[in-house]
């Protein structure tokens, strides 16, 4: 099946032929910004979404109190897994398939600072291995779980040189 595109105002959203991924919930949210799509709708149909957007990787609402499954809350998707602790939010963040025959990592190790959350570290990504060309990011980027949405792909390690910011 082709992908289709879903518009949103005056901005259009690749998805892809939905594949059902499993999701883990955490007690946290997904900070502002990388919002893929924003809207009132139940959990399930914000995983369906999610699903179907290649480059979705996280759902974060407001946790209310005896949330029930099939209700509608307000869901923001995200483009980034990157979530912080707070009890009174809920996250759910999709599991993909792992790449094959190719590593992802952080610049220089990718140390995180104190203040930042156990889900992040710092640095640019960087390829290692079988790494995707820039044209066949994306394709690989929906068959498997990079680390990041990229529209030019990942560097490799050993073209970056310096300090990460």
């Amino acid at each position: 099946a082709a992908s289709r595109r879903l518009c949103l105002g005056h901005t259009y959203i690749k998805m892809s032929p939905a594949v059902a991924h499993s999701y883990t919930r955490y007690r946290g949210w997904v900070v502002m910004g990388s919002d893929l799509l924003n809207g009132t709708m139940s959990i399930g149909r914000a995983q369906e979404l999610c699903d179907a957007i290649p480059d979705c990787m996280s759902i974060t609402t407001a946790l209310g109190t005896g949330m029930v499954t099939s209700r509608k809350y307000p869901m923001l998707l995200k483009a980034s897994a990157t979530w912080f602790e707070d009890p009174a939010h809920l996250t759910l963040v999709k599991q993909r398939t792992p790449c094959h025959g190719v590593t992802y990592r952080r610049m220089n190790g990718g140390t995180r600072l104190a203040y930042e959350p156990a889900s992040s570290a710092t640095g640019p990504y960087c390829c290692e291995g079988a790494c995707p060309a820039e044209a066949a990011y994306h394709a690989r980027e929906e068959a498997c779980d990079l680390p990041a949405a990229s529209p030019l792909g990942v560097p490799r390690c050993l073209n970056l040189r310096g300090v990460s910011l």
